[in-house]
């Protein structure tokens, strides 16, 4: 049997430790990634993170995250559907394209996914505020994508409800995912 599946109680602790660091680490990302969009919204200028170079996974969920030792993470993993979260890029563009089913996401992937969207929206902003802007060609080029963009933002934040509450700490996650898709700066149309 490969030593890194042994029932050992040492080598279970030292695999619970190891990826209790690794996603701790990858919380502390999107901690970072969080403020920066937090204060890109309250300050009304661009992030400093570009979406598309964002290449961690989504956070697992609470009750995995909040396993109080080695057995009861153990007796998760089984239940749990992606271990090591969803590829973000990958996941926003399919939940985008309507070919994703944002109630597989956690509480905390969802509302990362929201900012992302508002962040998208912001890019849109931009583009048709740019000097390359001619008269009203740019602001309607985009109103398919933006369109798109919202119904699928309005999507996540639909799946966003107290019944979808995996666990205590997701209960500050989905009250946040609203405030990401009714932030001032989006456009509406």
């Amino acid at each position: 049997m490969n030593g890194r599946f042994s029932p050992n109680h040492d080598d279970l602790e030292g695999r619970w430790r190891e990826w209790r660091e690794k996603e701790g680490l990858k919380r502390l990302a999107w901690g970072i990634f969080e403020y920066d969009s937090s204060f890109s919204t309250l300050s009304n200028r661009r992030g400093a993170i570009t979406i598309s170079d964002i290449t961690i996974r989504l956070p697992c969920s609470e009750s995995l995250w909040q396993a109080a030792n080695p057995a009861s993470w153990q007796a998760l993993l089984a239940q749990e559907p992606e271990i090591r979260g969803f590829h973000f890029y990958s996941t926003l563009k399919l939940i985008i394209a309507g070919r994703f089913d944002v109630d597989t996401l956690t509480s905390w992937g969802k509302r990362i996914c929201a900012q992302a969207m508002g962040r998208i929206m912001w890019d849109f902003k931009e583009l048709e505020e740019s000097v390359l802007s001619v008269g009203s060609f740019c602001k309607s080029s985009f109103k398919p994508q933006k369109e798109m963009l919202l119904r699928s933002l309005m999507r996540v934040c639909e799946s966003s409800t107290p019944r979808a509450v995996e666990a205590e700490g997701d209960r500050y996650h989905w009250m946040l995912v609203p405030l990401a898709y009714y932030s001032p700066k989006k456009p509406l149309t």
